[in-house]
C-alpha cells in the first residue's frame, strides 16, 4: 500500500473521528417513534452532520481513486447484455404438460483441508473459519423443476452472498448439459449466513482485498483476479455442476402445491417502516412414487446472524437446521430461499429457550419451530403444471464513494459499465427476474438485500423520510397481475441493501445514529450502491413485468 493511499486513509478515519467527536457534544433529545408520524427534535443536526461529512468523503475519495487508472470496462453505448439462460420463450396462461416434474440433490462446499482456515463473510472483519459445527456446514441444494416448457433450476446455497460474475460462471460451467437437457433458466440464491466461508469476495480483511488487486489498475485488464478464494471458488464451480445434473437426472412426476404459516412472532424489523412478509412459504412437490422423498422450498425473509461475529467455525445457522430437522422428522429435501430481509433478524422471545443457552442452542430450536410450522400448514393450494420465468440485466448507478473503491480496486468481482472516465459515473450490472408457478403464485427474484416495503408496501410518508420526499412508485407485487407473490432475495447477485431512495441517507449516517430515533437508523446506505438504487430496480421490474403481463 503506498504512503499517499495511507495517508489518504489516516485523513478520512481522522474526519469521521472528528465529525463523531462533534456529534458527541450535541445533547440528544427524546426521540420519538418514526412510524408514528414525528422525528426527534435534533434529527436535523445528525442530518446535517453526517451529509457533511459524507460529502467530504466523496471528494477525498473521488480524488483519489482519480490517480489510478480504470479498468479497461466496457463503456455503456458499447454494452452488450448476456442472454443466456433468460428463461421461457413465451408466456402461457394454461398448463403445459399433464403433470409437474422434480428433481432434488445437495453437495458440500466445505473443503477437506478447512483447518488451515478459509476467510468468512458477514462482518468485514477478516474472520476464518477452520471448523465446522457437528452437523452443520455449508451445501449448494439444487431443485429441478419442468411444467413440460423447459427445466428450471433454483440452487440454494448456504453462504453470506454472490456476484452476478461468479453466477454467470456457475451458469457458464453448466452451459453443455443445459442444452443438452433443456434447461431454461438456472438460479442461485444465498441463504445470507454470516458465518459461512466467503462465497461473495468481501470476507478478507480490507487491506488484503486492496492490496491484492492493485495489479488490476497497473494492468488495466478486466479479466482480473477472482477475489473468492481459489479452493472455494473451485468447489462452487464443481459442486453446483454435480448437483443440478443429479437433481435433473433424478426428476420424477408429483404435483407441486403452495401453502404458508404466519410466523410474525418469530420475525423482529429493527427498522421503521415495519414492513415484512409474515409467512413462512412453502412450495412443496410431492412425489407420485410414495417411496420417494418429497421436495419442499422454504422461503422467509429473516437475517441468520446466530452467533457471535468471532466465530472461527462455519455454520449454515438456522436454514442449516431447518434442512437437517426436515429431513429427520419428514424424510423431506429442503432447499431454503431468502426473502426480502434488509432489516429483519430473528425473534426467538417465544421459544422458551433455557437461561444460559447458546447462539447456536438459539438457531437450533428456532430452526426446528420453522419446521414445526411448515408441518402445521392447512391451506394449500395445488399449482397447475405451467411455469413461466425471465430475467434481464439492470444498470444500477453507483452513487456510494465506498463503492467505488470496491469497483475500483475490484475488492469482489462486480460488473461495471462506464459512462464516463470517471469511477463516479460507473453503473453495476446486476440482474432481476420473475418467475410464475401455475397462475396464482409468482416469485420476484431480487438482487441483494431489498427493504421489504419496496415489495409488499408500506414505505416512509414524506413527513418522516430523510428525504421529505414520498416514495414514488406501488409496490412491486402490485404488478403480478393479482398472484400471490413472494420473494426469492440475494438470487443472481448480491448487490447489497435496496433502501427507497425517499429514505436514502448518505454513506456514514450511521456515524450520527442517535439523531434520529428509534428504530430509524441508517446502516444499510454504508453497503449499497447508491441513493438510485432502489428506483432503478423498481422501475426495471415495473418494465420486466409489464412486457410480459
Amino acid at each position: 500500500m503506498s504512503k499517499t493511499w495511507k495517508k489518504s486513509l489516516a485523513l478520512l478515519l481522522a474526519l469521521v473521528m472528528a465529525f463523531s467527536a462533534f456529534g458527541s457534544a450535541i445533547p440528544v433529545y427524546a426521540a420519538n417513534d418514526a412510524q408514528g408520524g414525528s422525528l426527534p427534535s435534533n434529527f436535523i443536526v445528525g442530518k446535517t452532520l453526517s451529509s457533511m461529512l459524507s460529502k467530504a468523503a466523496e471528494i477525498l475519495i473521488g480524488g483519489l481513486l482519480f490517480i489510478f487508472p480504470n479498468l479497461d470496462w466496457d463503456k455503456v453505448d458499447e454494452y452488450v447484455p448476456n442472454t443466456e439462460f433468460k428463461g421461457s420463450a413465451d408466456f402461457v396462461d394454461e398448463p403445459t404438460a399433464q403433470t409437474w416434474k422434480a428433481g432434488y440433490a445437495s453437495r458440500s462446499i466445505i473443503p477437506n483441508d478447512i483447518s488451515k482456515g478459509y476467510p468468512m463473510a458477514g462482518f468485514l472483519n477478516g474472520a476464518v473459519a477452520k471448523s465446522v459445527y457437528e452437523g452443520d456446514g455449508q451445501f449448494i441444494r439444487a431443485v429441478a423443476l419442468d411444467a413440460g416448457s423447459g427445466i428450471v433450476i433454483f440452487a440454494s446455497i448456504d453462504g453470506f452472498g454472490m456476484t452476478n460474475a461468479t453466477v454467470q460462471a456457475l451458469r457458464a460451467n453448466l452451459a453443455e448439459f443445459a442444452a443438452q437437457n433443456n434447461i431454461v433458466s438456472i438460479n442461485f440464491t444465498l441463504s445470507h449466513t454470516h458465518y459461512g466461508i466467503d462465497t461473495h469476495g468481501l470476507g478478507q480483511d480490507v487491506k488484503t482485498l486492496i492490496t491484492s488487486n492493485l495489479k488490476n489498475l497497473v494492468t488495466r485488464k478486466s479479466e482480473f483476479k477472482n477475489p473468492v478464494d481459489e479452493t472455494i471458488y473451485s468447489l462452487l464451480l464443481s459442486q453446483s455442476k454435480a448437483a443440478v445434473t443429479e437433481a435433473v437426472e433424478s426428476m420424477e412426476e408429483g404435483t407441486l402445491s403452495y401453502g404458508s404459516a404466519d410466523i410474525s412472532e418469530l420475525i423482529k424489523d429493527k427498522q421503521n417502516p415495519i414492513a415484512f412478509d409474515p409467512n413462512v412459504n412453502q412450495i412443496k412437490f410431492v412425489p407420485a412414487d410414495a417411496e420417494s422423498n418429497e421436495i419442499w422450498l422454504v422461503n422467509m425473509g429473516v437475517h441468520p446472524t446466530s452467533l457471535s461475529r468471532e466465530e472461527d467455525k462455519a455454520s449454515a445457522d438456522y436454514p442449516g437446521e431447518i434442512a437437517r430437522y426436515a429431513k429427520e422428522v419428514a424424510g423431506a429435501d429442503v432447499a431454503f430461499f431468502q426473502g426480502a430481509q434488509a432489516a429483519l433478524t430473528k425473534d426467538s422471545s417465544s421459544l422458551n429457550l433455557p437461561e444460559g443457552s447458546t447462539g447456536y442452542d438459539e438457531l437450533t430450536v428456532y430452526g426446528r419451530e420453522i419446521v414445526n410450522r411448515l408441518l402445521a400448514i392447512d391451506n394449500y393450494t395445488e399449482i397447475e403444471p405451467i411455469m413461466n420465468i425471465v430475467h434481464t440485466e439492470v444498470l444500477v448507478p453507483v452513487t456510494n464513494p465506498l463503492l467505488w473503491v470496491v469497483c475500483k480496486f475490484q475488492m469482489a468481482n462486480n460488473r461495471c459499465v462506464m459512462q464516463s472516465s470517471r469511477i463516479q459515473d460507473a453503473l453495476a450490472v446486476t440482474e432481476i427476474g420473475y418467475a410464475e408457478l401455475g397462475s396464482s403464485l409468482a416469485v420476484l427474484l431480487l438482487p441483494g438485500e431489498f427493504s421489504a416495503e419496496i415489495v409488499w408496501g408500506g414505505t416512509k410518508p414524506a413527513s418522516i423520510a430523510w428525504n421529505g420526499t414520498d416514495w414514488q412508485y406501488e409496490p412491486i407485487a402490485n404488478f403480478t397481475g393479482g398472484r400471490k407473490t413472494i420473494a426469492f432475495g440475494l438470487t443472481n447477485d448480491q448487490v447489497g441493501y435496496v433502501v427507497p431512495d425517499n429514505d436514502y441517507a448518505n454513506t456514514f449516517a450511521d456515524v450520527f445514529d442517535k439523531y434520529y430515533g428509534e428504530n430509524n437508523k441508517h446502516y444499510e446506505e454504508f453497503l449499497s450502491l447508491g441513493k438510485a438504487t432502489a428506483s432503478t430496480l423498481t422501475e426495471g421490474y415495473i418494465d420486466l413485468l409489464g412486457s410480459v403481463r
